[in-house]
């Protein structure tokens, strides 16, 4: 997968470079955030545009939509990106607090639907507690 973002990514900027434009100029023609932050980290393959994003960037550049290789468009999960980008720049705190979620999240998928129900329960239960509890101290602050 990261070898076809690279690949993708030379292929971008070797095109770019061709027609004489900065990473910031290809930015703007294709209106991506970041400017050409955004373009550096396609062309270096360190993360995945989304495809409307290669789609503009394969037009702007006149190159040939078969450099998408319609096999490999699994390669564009810019959610995945995000999360690798928080991985990589995270703390070792924070990388075991980013374990632990996901532990929770991975063992809370496999409940029973009767638990599932009795957290859900318990957390309304919880929530009503909570706002009985702030109706009152507004209502004695007031």
């Amino acid at each position: 997968m990261i070898d076809e973002r690279i690949n993708l990514g030379r292929q971008i900027k070797e095109q770019r470079k061709r027609q004489g434009l900065s990473q910031a100029q290809l930015a703007e023609k294709i209106d991506v955030h970041e400017h050409e932050k955004q373009i550096y980290r396609i062309e270096m393959g360190k993360n995945s545009p989304s495809i409307d994003t290669v789609l503009k960037i394969v037009h702007v550049l006149q190159m040939d939509i078969r450099v998408l290789d319609i096999n490999n468009l699994k390669i564009f999960n810019p959610v995945k990106d995000e999360i690798y980008a928080l991985l990589e720049n995270a703390t070792d705190e924070e990388l075991l607090l980013y374990r632990n979620i996901i532990k929770t999240i991975k063992d809370s998928q496999r409940l029973t639907t009767k638990q599932k129900n009795s957290i859900i329960q318990n957390t309304k239960v919880k929530q009503e507690k909570l706002i009985t509890t702030k109706k009152r101290s507004d209502q004695h602050h007031s």
